[in-house]
């Protein structure tokens, strides 16, 4: 038996506009097959048709589902998706996008979207970094102290240490 976990995001009315922004955000993202919502509904959701009840789509190599059902779960801080970055101009290029686009800075290279959806930015180095057991404590010492990481400061507090 093979077991298949999905993220799944409750939306609010903008599945199918989450799915194209995430696929202009991130390159390597493809949006899927959309169900939509039929006539046939239960009478709570007769205002939704014709509107995505489901996009499916792979971002950054995960299938995720896009659940396009109201305004009753706000999205908060308890789930997230974390983007794992190769170097300072993609946690740059990303995190200007999301922040940018109408988004919020939070700590420690948190932040969320326009849609609330929260992501966590970042990158590779770190976790090298901290890998050590020597450097650990000095570079989440700088992190938590940062919002957007930046990678310089992070291999500064390791070498200082």
């Amino acid at each position: 038996m093979v077991t298949k976990i999905r993220s799944c995001i409750w939306c609010d009315g903008n599945a199918k506009e989450m799915a194209e922004y995430y696929a202009d955000v991130f390159p390597d993202t493809t949006v899927g097959h959309i169900q939509y919502y039929t006539a046939d509904q239960p009478d709570f959701n007769k205002h939704m048709v014709g509107q995505p009840l489901i996009v499916e789509l792979t971002l950054g190599g995960q299938e995720v589902i896009l659940l396009n059902a109201g305004s009753e779960f706000p999205a908060s801080e308890y789930f997230s998706l974390e983007v794992v970055c190769e170097d300072q101009a993609e946690i740059d290029r990303v995190w200007d996008r999301l922040v940018g686009d109408g988004g919020e800075e939070s700590v420690c290279g948190w932040c969320k979207d326009k849609f609330g959806t929260n992501f966590q930015v970042t990158p590779q180095r770190y976790y090298e970094l901290i890998a050590d057991p020597a450097t650990e404590n000095a570079v989440n010492g700088v992190i938590y102290q940062m919002k957007k990481i930046i990678i310089a400061d992070l291999e500064a507090a390791a070498v200082s240490h």
